[in-house]
């Protein structure tokens, strides 16, 4: 019987080559408990019989059980036997007030899983049929559209590689058969029966309860999931289409205007999509309707703002900004910066860096240090190549900046005279000559402020 599943496993495995010829190495999110248990010992089966791509382990320490040290440990034992490289991470998972345990717990161990992923590798997880159903109960009853029904997708881009579930047409019970046909030992995290927690509840109250009118229920319930997900990647398509005819005047924003032009609807469903195309946590119905009403039917020369756990949407003019929220910031602040070094900004502004190149624009004579200001007010400027001076508020309205970046802007100053407005230009006799051979290349590298794409910066 488990001979034909790993025959079964090497035809799965075919299928997902075909899809990511370029994916060798493959990494377990070993628990120890039963489900990842079963999916490390039939992987390192298969990849030891077929002598294919690189195999490896994650076990997450969350320090939350007296035991576990003890269960870190067990997993090095069972890794060990299979000569898979094991990694241990320690994490402090105690929420916070007001904070699910489990969502935070997840939340961690997926920022953890993130960072550990790079090009071309696979996180593997060994959610099955049953976890599924309990996700699309989960999604119903916290009232989600359908992207939330769509419950967990078997194949999913993830960090710089992929996230494969390979057990989700598998059951609880055919993994708990194969664990005691193969005499495997595992590890019973007595949490796992604590009915306070929503899964929990699901799984021992709520799911034997309905398997006793309806015995295939989890079966039932995994293929609404994937009616729904197939669903999802039609709207998708359609909404990446509206995307592309909404774009504003400024790179990563969306046109006021033409959302309002759109059925409610519609408006609704491309706002949504936008955020979760660049990684933002989705506001929640009452936040969306508040981003309508308060934000697109705005005054035009207004700057409405709505912020939510882990993004904020901000309008100037006719364009509409998606960020993470601002963080509290004293432009008062003056950094002395050695130009051959970075240079960490305060707030979440990120840093500077400098390279010398014949490209660069700004001039040698400037030396190799800076001094790193904000605006103040009042500050003026000659710009390279025009004959008068401006106002920087004259200039950022000419530029189109926001005004909530305005006085996060670096300004690069040598002694009291100002160089240059970082991203935008060169102050008259600072920029560089044709004759200048260790010009400088200044760039700001930002964390997170304006989203272009899937990737975070």
């Amino acid at each position: 019987m488990w001979q034909i599943e790993l025959m079964m496993l090497k035809q799965v495995f075919q299928n997902f080559q075909k899809q990511f010829p370029e994916t060798k190495n493959f990494i377990i999110a070993y628990s120890g408990g039963i489900d990842s248990h079963v999916l490390l010992h039939q992987f390192a089966t298969f990849f030891q019989q077929n002598n294919t791509g690189h195999l490896q382990a994650i076990h997450i320490n969350h320090g939350l059980n007296p035991k576990a040290d003890q269960w870190a440990k067990h997993c090095q034992t069972i890794c060990n036997a299979f000569n898979i490289p094991l990694e241990i991470i320690t994490i402090d998972a105690n929420a916070k007030n007001g904070e699910s345990p489990e969502d935070f717990a997840r939340q961690l161990r997926y920022q953890v899983f993130e960072n550990c992923i790079q090009k071309n590798d696979c996180l593997l997880t060994a959610h099955h049929q049953d976890d599924q159903a309990e996700t699309l109960l989960l999604q119903c009853f916290r009232g989600a559209g359908p992207k939330g029904l769509a419950a967990m997708p078997s194949i999913v881009p993830f960090s710089k590689g992929v996230h494969w579930r390979p057990f989700l047409s598998l059951s609880r019970s055919q993994i708990h058969e194969y664990a005691i046909e193969k005499q495997l030992k595992w590890i019973e995290d007595d949490s796992n029966q604590n009915i306070k927690f929503d899964r929990n509840f699901i799984r021992h109250e709520v799911m034997p309860l309905l398997k006793t009118r309806w015995p295939s229920i989890h079966k039932t319930l995994a293929r609404s999931a994937s009616h729904c997900a197939e669903t999802m990647n039609c709207l998708e398509e359609y909404l990446q289409n509206d995307l592309n005819c909404l774009i504003g005047t400024k790179e990563n924003t969306l046109s006021v205007k033409q959302l309002l032009k759109l059925s409610e609807a519609r408006r609704n469903n491309c706002i949504r999509y936008w955020i979760t195309y660049n990684n933002f946590p989705i506001p929640s119905t009452i936040k969306l309707k508040t981003i309508i009403n308060n934000v697109l039917l705005a005054r035009e020369d207004a700057t409405p703002c709505v912020t939510w756990d882990g993004g904020e949407i901000q309008r100037y003019r006719d364009d509409l900004y998606l960020m993470e929220p601002l963080l509290p910031f004293d432009n008062q602040v003056e950094i002395r910066w050695n130009l051959h070094e970075h240079c960490q900004l305060p707030s979440n502004l990120g840093y500077l860096s400098a390279t010398q190149t014949p490209s660069g624009h700004l001039s040698s004579r400037i030396g190799s240090e800076l001094i790193v200001r904000f605006r103040q007010q009042g500050e003026r400027c000659q710009l390279a190549g025009r004959g008068c001076h401006h106002s920087l508020k004259h200039l950022f309205q000419e530029w189109g900046v926001p005004p909530w970046m305005r006085d996060r802007i670096p300004l690069l100053y040598c002694g009291n005279e100002l160089v240059a407005i970082v991203g935008y230009g060169v102050c008259e006799g600072f920029q560089a000559q044709q004759d200048d051979s260790g010009c400088w290349e200044v760039r700001l590298s930002s964390k997170k402020i304006i989203q272009s794409n899937n990737t975070r910066n």
